[in-house]
């Protein structure tokens, strides 16, 4: 009897810690179980894992006992235990032809859920965007797998480190404005490359339209006095699509003086009048928009014309073209011809009295046929001159001329400034009128000495190292809260330290130490410093406050032609100075860049590292030679003492 009660013996299996709700593969599931034999177990105890009707053993092991014990048991969730299993699983046990479930339900999962943190960001082609974000397994661990972008035909991928990414998705300059479908996939792969985990998201990449060609399309190129000349400036972005935008243009003579600015829109219609008696010469028209200069000649083209009119018996011939007139004009009295020598200075007048015997004439001339009676011996004209002139008309016309000597004495005297829309007021310029860019929104520094960007300027012509600071997240952050007004406070302090002007337009930030303004020409190595310094200002706002400034910078060096009007530098780049400084800022992500221009300049003093940039010679600054690491205190110490002072 006892051996047929042992041959029968059984226990209860239940585990003292239950596995936790959710899983993802390669997790392990660490339980620990209690088996109680009723009086003996002498049998074979079998765990298995059960998902959905599908399960695997897990665990097996024969055991005798005679005593309760405990057994540490662990699952191992790689596909090379459990194969395909996952979703809601339990733990079941086997003793003999006893079967239990031994466990709550619990998940197994092999999901990642990716965030994106700048998704709504734009972006700008041309540049190497950074997109950062976070990768979470549904067990709520941090994901540890590789993660690619594909947004059109182009992809990026980097590794997930601790949940965290970064990556680094190059964009070319000619990439469509708009939004682009960005696809995301994450993956985690074992050693024998087998996918686990996994992830995907489909959200948008909004870029920007960038203003890069400016377009001038006359209706003609040539013009005959009278006329107007008729035209229309486009803006193209990167794909060559139209933008709208505000536009300035400037009508200059052949003395390259403003005589006439229109403020428009791209691809509307502007005309201007040319004068009749305007003489031959060529003219250009300058256009500026979106920080785009372009001009174009055309030619006022030779007018040689006269008109003829009859008053009673006398024909008048006036020259209406814009040279001289030096010709014959034929005019017919009845059947005969009679050719008129005239000499007319442009916008002259001669008078003829015509003659005949007694009778009705038809006259005909260039424009006119009219029938008059004449009267005298023979056909024939004569040229009138006005010689008659009364007391009373003397006196009158010299008073007229009083009037108009000592109107104009005073008014030339006080001289007067031609506004767009045609007010007279200030003083008289010999020197071309000034063609102000585009307004601006409000500044978000406070510049004790502003810079002013003109079309056209004269002044004096040197050679300057240029910064610009390109903010990517402008409209983020144009309002100034969050630390971001302080922050570029203290910038343009650094900038008015070094006696430097800002110039500020739509999330570029250019800053110039020119010449005039420092007393030396030698200003590469001050403004590498100054540009470290305000590279350490922004890095600090990042570290510290919550409104981050997506930022890029740059160094460029060239020429512009400068003036300083009171409490306004006003300045004019020639050549592609801005534009260049600009475009190298939006490819740089936080580092300073250098055109070839700017390290050709500073030589030896400065360790500079070549970036492949399409269409630019490039150097990322690198720090200084050992002669020049010690003016690097400056920086320190302003910052020091901003922060001292409670303004940073």
């Amino acid at each position: 009897m006892t051996l047929f009660l042992i041959g029968l013996g059984s226990a209860a299996i239940s585990l003292e810690t239950q596995p936790t709700g959710l899983y993802n593969l390669n997790d392990k599931i660490e339980i620990t179980a209690s088996i109680i034999p009723d009086i003996e177990l002498n049998d074979v105890v079998i765990l298995t894992l059960s998902c959905d009707e599908n399960e695997v053993e897990v665990y097996k092991e024969f055991l005798y006992l005679t005593e309760p014990t405990t057994k540490d048991i662990i699952i191992p969730l790689l596909k090379e235990f459990i194969g395909e299993l996952k979703g809601t699983c339990v733990i079941k046990s086997k003793i003999g032809d006893n079967k239990a479930t031994i466990s709550e339900p619990f998940e197994i999962s092999d999901l990642i859920t990716i965030k994106i943190d700048n998704a709504n960001t734009p972006v700008i082609p041309g540049t190497i965007v950074s997109i950062t974000g976070t990768a979470i397994k549904e067990n709520l661990a941090p994901s540890t797998g590789i993660i690619e972008i594909k947004v059109g035909d182009f992809t990026a991928n980097t590794e997930v480190i601790n949940g965290t990414f970064e990556i680094k998705l190059p964009l070319p300059d000619n990439f469509e404005a708009g939004e682009h479908r960005a696809s995301y996939v994450i993956q985690e792969k074992n050693k024998q490359g087998a996918i686990t985990n996994y992830g995907g998201l489909t959200s948008a990449i909004y870029v920007k339209q960038v203003p890069s060609n400016l377009e001038i399309i006359l209706d003609e190129k040539n013009i005959i006095p009278g006329e107007a000349l008729v035209g229309k400036v486009m803006l193209y972005d990167q794909t060559g699509k139209d933008i709208k935008s505000k536009v300035y243009v400037a009508i200059k003579n052949e003395k390259e003086e403003i005589i006439e600015k229109i403020e428009t829109t791209t691809d509307e219609k502007f005309t201007y009048p040319i004068k009749f008696d305007q003489v031959p010469s060529t003219w250009t028209v300058s256009t500026y928009s979106e920080e785009l200069i372009n001009k174009i000649n055309f030619v006022i083209e030779e007018n040689k014309e006269v008109s003829i009119d009859l008053v009673n018996k006398t024909l008048i011939v006036e020259n209406k073209g814009n040279v001289p007139y030096i010709g014959i004009v034929p005019i017919n009295i009845g059947d005969e011809t009679i050719n008129v020598s005239v000499n007319l200075a442009i916008g002259e007048t001669s008078k003829y009295s015509l003659s005949a015997p007694k009778g009705e004439y038809t006259i005909e001339a260039t424009g006119i046929k009219k029938t008059v009676s004449l009267t005298g011996n023979a056909i024939n004209i004569e040229e009138v001159f006005d010689t008659n002139v009364d007391g009373t008309k003397i006196f009158i016309w010299t008073f007229i001329i009083i009037i108009l000597g000592l109107a104009s004495f005073f008014f030339f005297k006080q001289g007067y400034n031609k506004t767009f829309f045609g007010r007279m007021r200030g003083k008289t310029k010999k020197t071309p009128m000034e063609l102000h860019a585009i307004p601006e929104p409000a500044a978000l520094s406070n510049s004790k000495i502003k810079g002013e960007l003109s079309l056209s300027i004269t002044g004096t012509k040197q050679n300057s190292p240029i910064g610009c600071i390109s903010i990517k997240n402008y409209e983020d952050i144009k309002e100034g809260q969050g630390g971001v007004r302080e922050t570029l406070e203290t910038i343009s302090s650094l900038v008015e330290q070094k006696k430097g002007i800002i110039y500020e337009n739509r999330g570029n930030i250019f800053y110039l130490l020119p010449p005039v303004r420092t007393k030396t020409f030698d200003n590469e190595l001050p403004i590498a410093h100054l540009t470290e310094s305000i590279k350490e200002v922004l890095d600090t706002n990042n570290r510290k406050f919550k409104q981050k400034i997506n930022y890029g910078i740059s160094l460029n060096f060239g020429t512009i032609v400068t003036k300083q009007e009171h409490s306004v530098f006003k300045f004019m780049s020639m050549g592609t100075l801005m534009t260049t400084s600009k475009k190298l800022a939006n490819r740089s992500n936080g580092e300073i860049l250098m055109n070839d221009k700017f390290r050709e300049k500073v030589g030896t003093a400065i360790k500079a590292q070549r970036v492949e940039i399409p269409g630019m010679e490039s150097y990322e600054f690198q720090g200084y030679t050992k002669s020049e690491n010690d003016h690097s205190g400056f920086i320190k110490n302003f910052v020091a003492k901003q922060k001292r002072e409670g303004s940073f």
